[in-house]
């Protein structure tokens, strides 16, 4: 099953960026995008707002995984 998490993960790999750059990127710490890639945490809309705003993806995909 897809999570904002997974979907997290697939962005930064699809971009080719490590955790460590993917969370300079944002402004965040490593561990904090591992927790979230890993279902530990649920990123805030702040950090969702951001990620769907500098790498080009819907907020809804990446909440929801619907395109709709």
């Amino acid at each position: 099953m897809e999570t904002v998490g997974s979907r997290i993960r697939l962005i930064r790999i699809q971009k080719g960026l490590t955790q460590k750059r993917f969370s300079n990127i944002l402004g965040v710490s490593r561990p904090y995008i591992s927790h979230i890639e890993n279902d530990k945490r649920k990123p805030p809309t702040v950090l969702v707002k951001l990620i769907s705003r500098e790498f080009s993806i819907t907020e809804q995909w990446l909440v929801s995984g619907s395109v709709k």
